[in-house]
């Protein structure tokens, strides 16, 4: 049979079907159930905290219900103020669980805070927004005390004394006296504990009843529920002797720049004491005439940029002080300018000499520069910006000392003011720098008995060279040829040449030297020579073509001799056939050579075949070799 109830009381109708025969029951429970949303158990419009004191935290609790059969995930619990906050970021609630969550509103000033709390969930997969506007308003008590001070005057017992001190409350939350406290009981208050409304003030009779003639000197500690001055006083006075000493010295007085300046302090005190003084807050140029305690005088001398200023003079006769601040006034007066130091400067002849002034004026004027003594072709070139530069290239034969007066003076100011700076410029005698340039030879292929030019270039660096030097080539270490130079100019190049005629085989060194005998001072030593290596080797005949076709068909019809290696006063050439027979001399050379058309002496043609030949000189064998003829 089947039965249909609310079996487990959710508001949905479950099944209950029972079996007979197996005597079972079986019920089949309806989870479709209610859905919707969490919620608050009590429903409020908006969480008002109504009003919190500055500084005060003020909590409430809210309670979050899960109707649903479903669990329902808080994914953000937050505020947007941080002076809200929440006790929980995240929850999770269960089907039917109730969730506790505590709001909490600090304020931070005195003003209506609103803002809303926002409560995301996830319920079966679906977001959902929950929000709750929140209120409060801090508020503040802000207590003052006036008088700061109360003096009963001389009274002497059994004289009594009564003086009202005024309570404000300048803050929008109600002040709340706790206490006031006297640390002498010669003072007291019929009234100790207090309310003040917001912006409004209350009267407190403070009572003075001396038990000797002595001066009393306490203070009135004030307790509220003020956050910022929990603690307010009121000094209290009374008996012989009970008004402090008044300060009379004057509280505005004036200081001159880079004058020295006093400042001396005076009171008055009606019982006759002396009072005693001291300073505070003293400028920088300003300290104690004397390190006695009690001095009166303070002293110093203000300087450049040292502005109006001020400080604090206590008189103070034991019991009772008097305070004032003194105003003092500087008045400016125009500095000169000053130039940077600079030392002394030095250098040679020809040689550019450049350097900066720089001056600086206190007020920001400014500057012109300007010189006086300046050597001939030097110059000061004004920046613009307070700064110059002085240029010059001592001459040659300027050498000595030079002073030079350099000038700065204000620009605008009615009465410009100056600096001078006194520079030395010590000019060095230019020392010059004989220098061999190149040292180079017409030809490098060298064969013996031939004559080759070299030539020697000197040339004088730095300065001109004034006194005679020595110019010299050695060959193989023998002097070769040398001449004097009496002067040289800065830059000049002077050629020196020798033509040797090689007549030994082998290596050559050739030197060529500047001031060989070191007759003029240089700056460099190391540079006065050059070095020539050459290798003479022994000249031959040259022979061109070799086979050569005497056939007249316009190509290698001659056999050229080239001797132009060899030194040869009387050429002369001999061929000679196979056999040892003459057949031609020659001894008419044009341009070094000699040349043969393969016949003989009567016009004959030869044979080919291999022919010697032998050149002569004076009839002195000097080369020889074969020819090949062919036809």
């Amino acid at each position: 049979s089947i039965t249909s109830a609310d079996f487990d009381r959710d508001g949905d109708i479950d099944v209950a079907v029972t079996n007979l025969t197996t005597q079972t029951v079986t019920v089949l429970l309806n989870r479709g159930g209610p859905r919707g949303s969490i919620r608050f158990t009590e429903p409020p419009q908006v969480l008002d905290f109504g009003q919190v004191y500055v500084g005060v935290d003020s909590t409430q609790r809210l309670s979050l219900f899960n109707p649903t059969n479903e669990v329902i995930t808080l994914e953000d619990i937050s505020t947007s103020l941080p002076v809200f906050t929440v006790s929980d970021s995240q929850a999770t609630l269960n089907p039917g669980q109730t969730f506790e969550l505590a709001v909490t509103f600090s304020p931070a000033d005195t003003v209506v805070y609103t803002d809303s709390l926002i409560i995301r969930s996830n319920v079966a997969g679906a977001a959902e927004v929950l929000k709750l506007g929140l209120r409060g308003e801090g508020i503040q008590a802000l207590i003052s005390v006036i008088p700061d001070t109360l003096n009963f005057g001389g009274l002497l017992p059994p004289q009594t004394g009564r003086l009202p001190i005024e309570i404000f409350n300048r803050g929008n939350g109600a002040l709340l006296v706790s206490d006031m406290r006297f640390t002498d009981p010669v003072f007291s208050t019929p009234q100790t504990r207090l309310t003040v409304p917001p912006h409004s003030s209350q009267m407190v009779d403070i009572d003075f009843a001396p038990t000797a003639a002595i001066a009393y000197l306490d203070t009135l500690t004030i307790f509220s529920n003020d956050s910022l001055n929990p603690q307010a006083s009121v000094i209290l006075l009374g008996g012989p002797n009970s008004f402090p000493p008044r300060i009379t010295s004057p509280d505005t007085v004036v200081a001159t720049e880079d004058v020295f300046f006093q400042y001396t302090a005076t009171a008055t005190d009606s019982d006759g004491t002396q009072p005693r003084f001291r300073f505070r807050d003293l400028p920088h140029w300003l300290a104690p005439s004397s390190p006695d305690p009690g001095n009166a005088s303070v002293e110093g001398t203000p300087r450049e940029g040292d502005l109006d200023t001020s400080f604090v003079v206590i008189a103070d006769d034991g019991i009772f002080a008097d305070t004032a601040a003194v105003y003092v006034r500087v008045i400016p007066v125009n500095d000169p300018p000053q130039f940077d130091p600079l030392s002394g400067q030095a250098v040679p002849e020809l040689t550019l000499l450049t350097f900066d002034l720089h001056a600086t004026d206190p007020e920001d004027s400014t500057l012109a520069f300007r010189a006086e003594n300046l050597p001939t072709g030097a110059t000061l070139q004004d920046n613009g910006n307070n700064t110059a530069t002085f240029s010059w290239t001592p001459p040659f034969g300027s050498r000595g000392t030079y002073d030079v007066r350099f000038i700065v003076t204000e620009v605008f100011e009615p009465q410009p003011l100056s600096d001078t700076l006194l520079v030395r410029i010590s000019v060095l005698e230019a020392q010059p720098d004989l220098v061999v340039a190149s040292l180079g030879i017409s030809s490098t292929n060298i064969t013996l008995n031939q004559t080759r030019v070299i030539t020697g270039v000197v040339r004088s660096d730095l300065a001109p060279a004034a006194g005679p030097f020595r110019l010299t080539f050695l060959h193989d270490g023998a002097v070769a040829k040398d001449t004097v130079i009496s002067n040289l100019d800065v830059d000049e190049e002077l050629a020196f040449t020798y033509s040797p005629r090689f007549d030994r085989l082998g290596s050559h060194q050739i030197v060529f030297q500047v001031d060989s005998d070191n007759q003029v001072a240089e700056v460099n030593e190391d540079n006065n020579e050059a070095v020539l290596l050459l290798k003479v080797t022994k000249g031959r005949v040259v022979v061109r073509p070799n086979p050569f076709t005497p056939n007249a068909d316009g190509f290698n019809d001659e056999a050229v001799f080239d001797f132009g290696q060899l030194v040869l006063t009387q050429p002369e050439l001999k061929i000679f056939d196979f056999n040892g027979v003459l057949l031609r001399t020659l001894n008419r050379a044009q341009d070094l050579v000699f040349r043969w058309d393969g016949r003989d002496s009567r016009g004959h043609e030869q044979k080919p075949g291999i022919y010697l030949y032998i050149l002569f000189d004076n009839n002195k064998r000097v080369g020889s070799g074969y020819i090949a003829l062919a036809r």
